[in-house]
C-alpha cells in the first residue's frame, strides 16, 4: 500500500510517500531520494517513509526525528530505523548521530556519490553501521566503506551486478 504525506513543523510544510510491505516489515527505512528510490528493491521489505525532492539538510534532519517519533503509528519500531539512499543519506545519518536523536539502527547506501556540494564525510567515529550497495564505476561506495572501517564502524558491502 503506498500513500502521500504531508508532515508539518509550524508553517513548514515536507511532501512524503509512505510505503507499506505486503509481509511483515523488517525496518522503518527513511528514504532521501537522491540515488534511491522509495520503490527500489533494496528497501522492499521495509515500511518507507520516502521525502520528495531535496531539502536542506536541517528539514531531512527534522523529518527523521518526526519519522522515529511516530515509528508506531506506521506499524515499526524506532530502534529499527535507518536512512537510506546515497550521499545525501549518509550525511543525513551522521547529523542524526549528531544530534543524539534518534538513534539509527543503520544506514543503506545504494552507489552513494560524493561530490562538490556534498564530499565525502570524514568524521566517522560513531556513525550507524552501514550496508553499502556498489557496482557502478563511478559510485563512491567502496571507498566510504573503507573509510567506515578504519572508523570502527561495521559495514556490509554488496555488489550489485545489476548496476555494474
Amino acid at each position: 500500500m503506498v500513500a502521500g504525506m504531508t508532515l508539518r513543523f509550524g508553517p513548514l510544510r515536507v511532501p512524503t510517500t509512505v510505503r507499506w510491505p505486503r509481509a511483515d516489515a523488517g525496518w522503518l527505512a527513511f528514504v532521501v531520494s537522491d540515488e534511491l528510490s522509495p520503490a527500489d528493491p533494496w528497501v522492499a521489505n521495509h515500511v518507507v517513509v520516502g521525502l520528495a525532492g531535496s531539502q536542506p539538510e536541517a528539514i531531512e534532519l527534522a523529518a527523521l526525528q518526526w519519522v522515529a517519533d511516530h515509528a508506531a503509528e506506521f506499524g515499526a519500531e524506532a530502534d529499527r530505523m535507518l536512512v537510506a539512499g546515497g550521499a545525501r543519506a549518509a550525511w543525513l545519518a551522521l547529523a542524526a548521530r549528531d544530534s543524539g536523536w534518534p538513534v539509527l539502527g543503520g544506514q543503506l547506501l545504494v552507489e552513494p556519490r560524493f561530490g562538490p556540494g556534498r564530499p565525502m564525510p570524514t568524521d566517522l567515529a560513531h556513525a550507524p553501521g552501514a550496508t553499502i550497495v556498489h557496482g557502478r564505476p563511478h559510485d563512491d561506495g567502496r571507498r566510504y566503506a573503507e573509510r567506515l572501517r578504519a572508523a570502527g564502524v561495521h559495514v556490509e558491502e554488496v555488489r550489485d551486478d545489476r548496476r555494474a
